[in-house]
């Protein structure tokens, strides 16, 4: 329901997963949610990498189609394990702090990341 809401209420369809064992790749890490149900369901993939050490930073931010393809992701990703990455750590799902798939484009825009080989993932978006 709309109770509480404030004006201007965006509603939280962009994630961002922390604890993600540092060798895997941008497909690793979206072939496993997509094995959690969440294929199509996110237009926004971005697991940023540290290109020196050939390693993610271990987070990524994904906007989901829906706010409750987002609750829903936060739910089933809270705790998950990476099998065989040899990393115990468990994952946490926080909601980010930049929300919509065309605040992301656009802060992605403004940074360097954009301008590099390692685009972050757009279903749909023409990127320029």
């Amino acid at each position: 329901g709309n109770e509480g809401e404030a004006p201007g209420f965006t509603p939280t369809t962009t994630m961002m997963l922390k604890n993600i064992p540092c060798r895997k790749g941008q497909e690793e890490v979206m072939s496993h949610i997509d094995h959690k149900g969440f294929g199509g369901r996110y237009d926004f993939f971005y697991l940023p990498r540290d290109v020196k050490f050939r390693a993610n930073l271990g987070y990524a931010f994904i906007n989901f189609v829906t706010p409750d393809d987002a609750a829903r992701f936060g739910r089933e990703m809270n705790g998950y394990r990476f099998s065989g990455s040899g990393s115990t750590k468990a994952c946490q799902v926080v909601p980010a702090h930049v929300q919509g798939l065309q605040n992301n484009l656009a802060a992605f825009k403004r940074t360097e990341v954009m301008r590099s080989s390692r685009k972050p993932y757009f279903s749909g978006v023409p990127t320029p």
